[in-house]
């Protein structure tokens, strides 16, 4: 047993160092994308150790790597966005250069060059096409663009919305609220933030909302994911924070909802207070032009509801003993009998009723006749605690007391992004980002009894004060060890 385990262990170790140094594809990362291609002559022949560079033109950063012997190059990580400007240089033959080139999450481009026979100084230039197609990846997914995801209606501002946009989709038909990608159960998607786990644990659903004025895109992998999307079996989705350029951008933004815009339900006496103010901008530039920069994203929410309440309370009648007006419903006929049962007094020690003494065992409508409860077989803590907490009815429906009532709830909702991304040298590469969301509360009632808490409120007098407090960091360092070779140090919290 132990021979087996050893030659076992041994194998693995091996196994592993080998891998280590074997060739293998590219796998495009969740935070990044890659542009990859075969360079030929006129002949069709490939050409090796010509010299290519992709150029991100808004933040000037150029990275460069070499054909090999089968003519093919790669950038295994780029940064998203764009446009990519792709140039190849060989001695003996023009100038290749392509330029458009758009590059989303985990995306592959694929841009072949074809030289031909001249001086370098010569170029032959080529734009992408709008549409471009993926033609290495096996993915299906659907890419939503920041301009999009700012002009689309989105409720609540919940860019995760959008995964409706995507084939396959439909609305969630549990209580769980979020949605199915091609059959999965709604609790089977995925959901990323630069890279990092935002799922909530319990329900599975975001946890945490970004300001969709600082996403750079939205990108819901529905169907073969590859190794890195492997949490679930639902879709993926994958969301990218916007990052500085060489040219200053940003927005401001506020929205605005008033009580007159809302109207209450069939049971509200008067309309319930609706004020809602959400607000905020983003900002991103240069620290260092070519080489470093920063985005920077607020929004804040200050929102104060209410909702009407219907909770049945005790008349004054009812409050001093007399429940002769209460009612019963039987076969939908209303019988007047004081809504006492006739079913046996439980107590082993009887109670006094206003005729004498009630054995166990009485019915309740024999002991108290009329419906006519002493007060003296009033606890006096309850009817302490009913005076204190318990307001008389202001509504009747259906011969029931209500006290109709609009329950006011406050919340508000800071939330901050920063993002770095920085060239440290021509080989090494760092950014880092991280969101804080501070999000207090006050609810007049708050979680219903009905929930498994057991716990919850119907009447006014019992504010439930909530604080929940986010805070996510991510980082990444990727080092270029030479044209076939990177290493990448990434760490979430």
């Amino acid at each position: 047993m132990n021979i087996y385990m050893s030659r076992f262990v041994l194998y693995s170790c091996l196994s592993l160092m080998m891998s280590m140094f074997l060739p293998r594809s590219i796998v495009a990362q969740a935070t990044s994308a890659s542009i990859h291609g075969t360079v030929t002559d006129s002949t069709g022949a490939v050409v090796t150790n010509a010299k290519a560079t992709a150029l991100d033109t808004s933040t000037g950063i150029a990275t460069s790597a070499s054909t090999d012997s089968k003519g093919y190059y790669v950038f295994p990580q780029l940064h998203i966005g764009g446009p990519y400007t792709i140039t190849i240089d060989k001695s003996g033959f023009q100038t290749f250069i392509s330029t458009g080139s758009m590059l989303n999450l985990s995306s592959e481009r694929e841009v072949n060059a074809t030289l031909q026979i001249g001086k370098s100084s010569q170029t032959v230039q080529v734009k992408a096409a709008p549409a471009q197609v993926e033609t290495s990846d096996t993915q299906l997914k659907t890419v939503v663009g920041g301009k999009e995801i700012v002009d689309l209606p989105l409720l609540g501002r919940d860019a995760v919305e959008l995964q409706k946009t995507a084939p396959g989709v439909v609305e969630s038909s549990d209580r769980m609220g979020t949605f199915s990608t091609n059959g999965s159960q709604t609790q089977e998607n995925s959901y990323l933030l630069d890279g990092t786990d935002i799922n909530d644990l319990l329900l599975n659903q975001p946890g945490i909302t970004p300001n969709p004025d600082a996403l750079a895109e939205v990108n819901i992998v529905s169907s073969t994911l590859n190794p890195e999307f492997s949490r679930n079996s639902g879709a993926v989705v994958d969301e990218a924070l916007k990052s500085g350029s060489n040219q200053f951008h940003g927005d401001g933004f506020e929205f605005y909802r008033d009580t007159f815009l809302n109207n209450g339900n069939y049971f509200s006496a008067t309309r319930p207070v609706f004020h809602q103010n959400l607000f905020g901008g983003t900002l991103g530039g240069p620290i260092y032009k070519n080489k470093a920069f920063f985005f920077v994203a607020y929004q804040g929410i200050r929102n104060r509801t209410a909702q009407t309440q219907l909770t049945p309370v005790f008349s004054q009648s009812q409050r001093n003993g007399d429940f002769s007006a209460d009612t019963s419903v039987i076969s939908n006929s209303r019988v007047i009998n004081g809504g006492l049962s006739s079913n046996p007094i439980p107590f082993p020690n009887g109670l006094q009723g206003p005729n004498g003494f009630c054995p166990s065992g009485t019915p309740w409508n024999k002991c108290f006749p009329n419906a006519q409860v002493p007060m003296t077989n009033f606890d006096a803590i309850a009817t302490k605690l009913v005076k204190t907490y318990v307001p008389l009815p202001n509504y009747v429906s259906a011969g029931i007391n209500y006290y109709n009532f609009n329950a006011p709830n406050t919340s508000g909702d800071d939330q901050g992004i920063i993002r770095i991304d920085d060239q440290l040298t021509q080989k090494d590469a760092l950014w880092a980002s991280t969101i804080f969301d501070s999000n207090p509360s006050t609810n007049t009632l708050p979680a219903p009894a009905s929930q498994s808490t057991g716990t919850g409120a119907t009447l006014p007098g019992f504010l439930a004060d909530n604080a929940a407090h986010i805070k996510i960091f991510n980082a990444s360092w990727t080092r270029t060890i030479n044209s076939s070779t990177l290493n990448e140090l990434r760490a979430g919290y």
